[in-house]
């Protein structure tokens, strides 16, 4: 889910309704140019004929919510990236409806059960998923 960032005084935290109309004239910080995210958020504006906002890019999600942090402007990340209680001074506004999803493949060994870590790290991914789904991926491959 993807998701933009900015101080709490910030015109967009209190939108209603966010478009890409409305995010268009603010500069927009987001992850590095050669990045997939950065990609479908360039062609989501180019699709609609808006020049694309973002100004330039950082390497990470921590680096982008320093920038925001500092009052720079308004930053791009993967909406999983932000926890309100690291960054009391930023609000989250939910973008997840302008842009096509973010798919991220894992390919997990067929005979070799994967150590428990990994299992935690795919439930980071995706919340919905359990020992049992994925044994049931790994099983029908």
């Amino acid at each position: 889910m993807a998701a933009r960032v900015a101080p709490h005084d910030h015109a967009l935290c209190a939108a209603n309704e966010i478009t890409l109309e409305i995010l268009a004239p603010y500069s927009l910080c987001s992850d590095a140019r050669t990045a997939v995210s950065r990609q479908i958020i360039a062609e989501a504006f180019r699709q609609k004929g808006i020049p694309d906002p973002i100004d330039f890019s950082l390497g990470s999600s921590m680096s982008i919510l320093q920038y925001v942090e500092e009052g720079a402007g308004v930053g791009s990340i993967g909406a999983a990236a932000f926890k309100p209680a690291e960054h009391p001074g930023l609000c989250k506004i939910d973008v997840s409806h302008l842009f096509r999803p973010l798919k991220t493949g894992v390919v997990l060994p067929r005979k070799a059960r994967p150590p428990r870590y990994l299992y935690r790290f795919l439930r980071t991914l995706d919340p919905s998923l359990d020992t049992t789904i994925i044994e049931e991926a790994r099983a029908a491959r």
